[in-house]
């Protein structure tokens, strides 16, 4: 597969999850409302928890993206969202904020998605990704709509979003959706290798 057809790919596969019915043109993905400074659209409590317990890590930026994957970003987001951070109602209840974060400099392969959510007076967190091999520059996260009836039916979710992590690698294309059916995160993957 070439580079141009991933977008066409993401796409497709976001048609599970959007379904038919949407108007054209409308982008696919839902954006997030992000800054140039990715952590500045976490909520501060959001914020001082990454700082606290994963202190060794950085949030997904587009300057640590390899050149496949920042090409990959910007032809499906615009430049000033950030590649780490997608804002959704992942769990049913309200908004969630989930971050792929990696570890900074050379402090280790690998990468951790997290999904942040409000409850009552305190943040709750799931790890609903983890990896610890080479290449997370290659890593995106974008959340999608899950509105989808028959996917919904089958997979019994019950939620109106998901979390997409996208490989953008030189030689291999895929795709991860998370979403939270049944008390819990499943995952659906699809990969294209060359």
């Amino acid at each position: 597969m070439s580079r141009r057809k991933l977008p066409v790919m993401i796409g497709a596969v976001a048609l599970l999850f959007i379904g038919a019915n949407e108007r054209a043109g409308k982008i696919l993905f839902a954006q997030n409302s992000a800054l140039a400074n990715c952590p500045d659209v976490l909520p501060r409590d959001v914020r001082a928890r990454l700082q606290d317990q994963y202190s060794a890590w950085k949030i997904q930026e587009v300057s640590s993206l390899s050149s496949s994957a920042r090409q990959s970003w910007m032809s499906n987001r615009d430049a000033s969202r950030c590649p780490g951070i997608s804002i959704g109602n992942f769990d049913g209840n309200g908004q969630s904020y989930a971050v792929l974060i990696r570890p900074l400099g050379s402090a280790g392969p690998g990468y951790r998605i997290i999904v942040f959510s409000q409850r009552r007076s305190n943040v709750q967190e799931m790890k609903i990704a983890e990896w610890n091999g080479h290449g997370a520059e290659n890593y995106y996260i974008v959340r999608t709509k899950l509105n989808d009836p028959a996917w919904n039916r089958k997979f019994r979710v019950t939620v109106p979003d998901g979390v997409v992590l996208v490989d953008a690698a030189e030689d291999e294309y895929g795709l991860i959706a998370y979403f939270w059916a049944t008390g819990q995160y499943h995952h659906q993957e699809w990969v294209d290798q060359r």
